[in-house]
């Protein structure tokens, strides 16, 4: 399997009816030229490329020029290969006039205006002034009309507003093109099959921009972060910015001043940050500024916060930033999330807190470490775990480290911390605890249906009250249902005791997918339902009393 094509050979998706717009255009009497205006990146000279070559295809007189910042002081420079031998002068300056009444001999009157001369202009703010002094004389003679590319952000020299304003010019906006095309541009860019998260990965980084995409891809195979996986293109990690792709984002932080360069590289590590936190924090002229520029972007949320426009762009910031400037802006980072948190954000607080050398209290370590493995994401769930168990060698602690260092296959790692826990159980509620962890390892890691349940059959023994009898119970249900032995579950169902909402909240989960897998489809749909509106009745914030109890529920509650 191979990578068919480089990020300059991208194939043209989802223009067609563009190009038929800009042909038509360029056709009519009443228009003297095209401007495809859009951001950097969304494909506007892969666009005027494949106007060029239908234009070609019907055999227009046409020609291309490139504006360069190189040439832009430099008279007639992006012309230069376009002009023919015979009108250039013996070693002195090319006569403006002399050369548009040459030109307009050669070009003959045009029969119609669908005849006339067509120059199309990648990057047409780049032209130096006497081009488009010649430009503007064809424009106005009726000789040529012309299509070009301008950025959305482009500021336009004088000469080049003149033009636009004294002609009929029309601007054509290409839009980033939406998720189905670009997912359709990777599917004819790799030859084979791509993994379907992959995919995801790399249009939700490109943001819509083909040239992005092209670039993203490019990098990724060079660096080896996609690659092909039993004949299927898979992403490993997070997708390569290549040096090109640098350049442009670089680009457009130089045009901005200090400040909002600061405030681009706080809120690359913090994004999304409430807008209202940026304010109290007197960021809210410098996020004016960002937004104008292109480079932050709101987010419709209540409260609104902000991220910069381009995913890959707060990567670039990150990746770039040395161990000492990170170490500065990580406070700043703090001072503002904290100042507005997500559910989601004690993750990442307590590890830049924990990065800082600030004292991070257990309670903190403990709840990030559960969000953080609700994620799946085991290694930042073991630092968090380790960290707590560091300060405090609590049982919570070090089952939560057990459950961590056994998703990361350290499994004598993890034994070691159960052994530990299990020294400090000392009440029913921890001795159930234990008892759960240890049959979750034993069911999803070792696969050993019987263990798990002589696990909690175990636990059981030590319990006199009947809600935790019964919560292990729900625990032995979910062991049979998920252990192939869905037809035992009614017996378990008899056992329970208490009563209490619970315990039966926590009994829906296995109740439903053991009518699933025994056929009864309709009964396991509506078990589920009759179980979503139990567990709406007991949401997880706040949690009801006893929390230890909720606490316990959450542990018996299906693996994510």
């Amino acid at each position: 399997m191979m990578w068919l094509m480089g990020s300059d050979d991208w194939p043209l998706v989802g223009r067609d009816g563009m190009v038929d717009t800009i042909v038509r255009h360029l056709a009519d009497a009443a228009c003297d030229g095209v401007f495809l205006v859009g951001a950097a990146g969304v494909g506007t000279t892969r666009l005027l490329d494949e106007v060029h070559a239908r234009l070609g295809e019907q055999r227009r007189l046409i020609n291309r020029v490139v504006g360069s910042h190189a040439l832009r002081e430099v008279p007639f420079g992006a012309l230069a290969h376009t002009i023919p031998g015979e009108l250039r002068s013996d070693g002195g300056p090319l006569d403006p006039l002399e050369l548009f009444e040459r030109l307009r001999f050669l070009i003959g009157h045009p029969r119609t205006p669908a005849h006339r001369f067509i120059t199309c202009v990648d990057e047409v703010r780049w032209l130096d002034d006497a081009s488009l002094g010649l430009l503007s004389q064809l424009l106005s003679g009726h000789l040529s009309t012309v299509v070009a590319t301008l950025h959305d952000d482009d500021v336009l020299p004088p000469g080049l507003e003149a033009i636009e304003r004294s002609h009929s010019i029309r601007r054509v906006v290409v839009p980033p093109l939406d998720r189905g095309e670009m997912v359709a541009l990777v599917d004819r860019a790799l030859d084979g099959p791509v993994d379907g998260s992959s995919a995801h990965d790399l249009v939700s980084a490109a943001q819509g921009l083909p040239l992005h995409l092209a670039e993203i891809i490019d990098g990724s195979i060079a660096s080896g972060a996609l690659t092909t996986v039993l004949g299927t293109w898979t992403l490993r990690g997070a997708p390569t910015i290549t040096p090109r792709l640098a350049r442009l984002f670089d680009l457009r932080l130089d045009r901005v001043s200090q400040r909002v360069r600061d405030l681009v590289e706080l809120v690359a590590f913090a994004e999304p940050v409430s807008l209202d936190a940026l304010d109290a924090a007197g960021w809210l002229d410098a996020a004016v500024a960002a937004e104008e520029a292109g480079l932050l972007v709101t987010i419709d949320d209540t409260p609104p916060r902000v991220r910069l426009a381009q995913p890959l762009h707060a990567a670039q910031v990150r990746a770039r930033t040395s161990p000492l400037r990170r170490r500065a802006v990580l406070p700043r980072a703090i001072d503002v999330v904290a100042a507005a948190p997500r559910p989601d954000d004690v993750v990442r607080l307590a590890l830049w807190r924990l990065e800082c050398g600030h004292d991070v209290a257990v309670a903190e370590l403990e709840r990030a470490a559960v969000v953080a493995r609700t994620a799946n994401d085991f290694e930042t769930t073991e630092e968090l775990a380790s960290a707590a168990v560091a300060r405090d060698p609590s049982v919570g602690t070090l089952l939560l480290q057990a459950e961590a260092l056994h998703d990361l296959c350290r499994f004598d790692a993890a034994d070691e911390a159960m052994q530990r826990a299990a020294a400090l159980v000392g009440d029913e509620f921890n001795l159930l605890r234990l008892h759960v962890v240890r049959h979750r390892l034993l069911l999803w890691g070792r696969h050993d249906a019987d263990a798990s349940v002589a696990t909690l059959r175990q636990a059981m023994e030590g319990l006199d009250m009947p809600l935790l009898r019964d919560l292990a119970r729900a625990a032995i249900a979910n062991t049979l249902v998920f252990g192939g032995r869905p037809r035992e579950l009614p017996a378990v169902c008899e056992e329970m005791e208490s009563g209490h909402p619970m315990a039966a909240a926590a009994m829906y989960f296995p109740q439903s997918v053991s009518h699933m897998t025994t056929g009864r489809v309709a009964d396991a749909v509506a078990v589920a339902r009759e179980g979503g509106l139990c567990r709406a009745e007991h949401p997880d914030d706040p949690p009801p009393p006893p929390p230890p109890l909720f606490a316990m529920w959450l542990a018996l509650s299906p693996p994510r």
